[in-house]
């Protein structure tokens, strides 16, 4: 509340905790911020961290579509869905390794299916068929390259370092994860997207790169990166529920 916000698109790069508490309590909780949404004219995007249940993003999820019928001003973004924006396309990747997986509670506190899912089969294909292009992609998680740096597989950090203490796959998982979304980001790049910007959360820390002409954002809790655009009504728009397609008219 210390910034208001009005007519615009935000986007929440993971963590919001669902999961944790009953779905009956979190709808509660979704159709009471729905009132806020709704009267400052705001759309709110929320896609998966690895403190999420990730079932609950799934395209075909009753709990997620029944959010949608009474919340119209939320959006719970299936991964590798793009929102289309007067900033250009958004790609929106979720999920991330649980630093603490080891003190938590499985399907309790997380999930096996946590990390980033693969791209999916034919993703730059048919992003290439319908013509869409790559402005600025989300994610959870980070590539390899941008800040916190883990120069190699068993130098990732103090956290890491003495959360794998407990953990014997922490390293190794880390590693592979982080390395995935680099791969992900030369293919972009390869597929001739025009990336200007790479925003991410998990780090709970403020991170800034510049990367070959393009900038990677690691956002803080406290921290806000944002881009505003006045709107008539985002709530008409509705999310297409397949990777390869957009949104169109959407703003953030």
């Amino acid at each position: 509340n210390r910034r208001k916000y009005k007519n615009c698109l935000i986007i929440v790069c993971g963590d919001i905790g669902f999961g944790f508490v009953s779905f009956k309590k979190e709808k509660e909780n979704l159709i009471y911020l729905e009132r806020d949404l709704t009267k400052n004219n705001i759309c709110l995007a929320l896609f998966r961290g690895n403190h999420d249940a990730p079932a609950v993003f799934k395209i075909d999820n009753p709990w997620r579509l029944s959010i949608e019928e009474v919340c119209p001003h939320i959006k719970i973004i299936p991964d590798y869905s793009i929102l289309n924006t007067v900033d250009g396309n958004i790609l929106v990747v979720g999920g991330a390794r649980s630093i603490d997986k080891a003190n938590r509670i499985l399907d309790y506190s997380w999930w096996a299916d946590e990390m980033v899912q693969p791209v999916p089969e034919n993703f730059y294909q048919e992003l290439n068929d319908n013509n869409i292009k790559i402005n600025v992609v989300c994610t959870h998680t980070s590539p390899i390259f941008c800040k916190p740096f883990t120069p190699s597989k068993d130098d990732q950090g103090y956290f890491v370092e003495q959360w794998s203490k407990y953990d014997d796959t922490l390293k190794e998982d880390n590693w592979v994860e982080r390395c995935a979304l680099k791969i992900m980001y030369q293919d972009l790049v390869n597929n001739g997207h025009p990336v200007t910007h790479w925003i991410y959360g998990h780090f709970h820390n403020h991170f800034e790169l510049e990367y070959e002409g393009r900038k990677f954002i690691g956002l803080d809790m406290c921290y806000q990166n944002k881009r505003r655009v006045d709107v008539e009504d985002p709530s008409t728009y509705e999310v297409v529920e397949t990777y390869y397609k957009v949104l169109d008219d959407w703003y953030w």
